[in-house]
């Protein structure tokens, strides 16, 4: 997975609260305090990393910022691959 998919995840999992009615609410506790969530590049925030912004209905907001810290084995075997590659053509 990558950052981008887990920001996407993070942010569809906090935005279900804006589709529950008032008993689903009370089962999820306080995520009914969440007015709205973007990204940090939709929040037009610069930088590199991926992570969300979460305003919540008292106007306090927070921001998560979302680093990888791991590959996944598909994302290390494609860029041993590319690697590879890269050698080949500096050999040539």
């Amino acid at each position: 997975m990558t950052e981008t998919t887990f920001e996407n995840l993070l942010k569809q999992i906090l935005n279900t609260a804006e589709d529950m009615d008032e008993d689903e609410l009370n089962e999820w506790g306080r995520f009914k305090e969440i007015e709205g969530v973007d990204t940090y590049k939709h929040a037009g925030l610069l930088g590199y990393n991926k992570g969300l912004v979460v305003e919540m209905k008292d106007g306090s907001e927070f921001q998560i910022t979302i680093v990888q810290s791991k590959k996944s084995r598909t994302e290390e075997e494609s860029e041993d691959e590319e690697d590879e590659t890269e050698a080949e053509d500096e050999d040539s």
